[in-house]
């Protein structure tokens, strides 16, 4: 538990960096298993919705195209991120 607590503050503190050093408005990362933590103000993570894998091929690709598609069609980056957390966890779904 400890070490887990250490990660995700490390993660965080990175997550600001990065968003700082580079002037962005936001930070997304997917986390495979894990899910997708967001970073604007504050921390937001997405948890992936337990599926059996079968393949994780196209995934990522799945991800930005839904994640992108969902912020232009006027979703916010929450709202983006759970749509598009949902559409990557049916890709990889075994059938």
């Amino acid at each position: 538990m400890k070490k887990s607590l250490q990660v995700k503050s490390r993660l965080l503190k990175k997550m600001a960096q990065l968003k700082d050093e580079l002037k962005l408005d936001s930070v997304v990362l997917t986390r495979s298993e894990e899910g997708v933590s967001l970073f604007k103000t504050k921390h937001k993570r997405i948890p992936t919705v337990a599926r059996e894998v079968y393949d994780v091929t196209g995934a990522g690709d799945t991800f930005i195209s839904t994640f992108l598609l969902s912020i232009c069609a006027g979703a916010d980056l929450y709202e983006a991120g759970v749509i598009a957390n949902m559409a990557s966890g049916i890709v990889v779904a075994k059938k």
